[in-house]
């Protein structure tokens, strides 16, 4: 995780207002000295009804995607955690995200989000601060309530 005294400033062109937006990370500008377009990429890991891959398949492809999304220079990748949800194959988002830290070197790599109510508070913060340690520093992290029923129930109910 990257943790920054003073985050530069920039003003996005959609933006509500002209007030500065803040961003933490380095930027890159182009020759015009305007920051150049990050491109990232979001898996729900959903299982694809039409292919019917079981999920070890799944995952190896989803893994070469991802290397091929680091050699091609993309900036970030993140998944979404999902629980008891027949078809999502990412109940282990930190899992994921350490193996695909193994199969790339410069991508950044995220979850979004880790789901609160149904996680131990001290060993979520253990698991990301190593998995930051296995990434290189190249972990973002999102947290949330959670949004479908049938995730918080089970845990919950």
């Amino acid at each position: 995780m990257r943790y920054a005294a003073r985050p530069a400033a920039f003003v996005s062109p959609f933006a509500a207002s002209s007030k500065p937006m803040m961003h933490n990370g380095p930027t890159q500008t182009g020759t015009n000295g305007l920051e150049l377009m990050r491109l990232g990429l979001f898996d729900i890991m959903q299982l694809d009804p039409v292919l019917r891959l079981d999920p070890a398949a799944m995952y190896r492809g989803r893994l070469d995607n991802l290397a091929l999304a680091d050699e091609l220079g993309f900036d970030v990748a993140f998944v979404a955690e999902r629980h008891y949800l027949a078809n999502y194959a990412c109940p282990s988002a930190t899992a994921w995200v350490a193996a695909t830290a193994v199969r790339t070197e410069r991508i950044r790599l995220g979850v979004l989000a880790y789901t609160l109510p149904i996680r131990a508070p001290v060993q979520l913060a253990e698991e990301i601060a190593m998995l930051d340690q296995l990434s290189g520093g190249r972990l973002e992290v999102g947290v949330g309530l959670g949004h479908r029923v049938e995730e918080l129930v089970v845990r919950l109910g």
